[in-house]
């Protein structure tokens, strides 16, 4: 099981704000990689957030 998501919201529509999708990652520096590429300032809440796999939990970073 992977170890990091970054979980994608959806940004216009009858659906905004709720999860369009997520992607998966072995590693936090790849997550992390892929985070910056991603990232608008203007989306604000709309961005997405990064999560971790604890002991088959997922618990949301709290610097994303």
């Amino acid at each position: 099981m992977p170890r990091f998501k970054l979980r994608f919201y959806k940004i216009s529509g009858f659906e905004k704000g709720n999860t369009d999708h997520e992607e998966f990652f072995e590693t936090y520096e790849e997550m992390d990689k892929r985070y910056k590429k991603v990232f608008v300032y203007n989306r604000f809440s709309y961005n997405p957030t990064a999560w971790e796999n604890v002991n088959g939990k997922w618990k949301r970073l709290e610097r994303y």
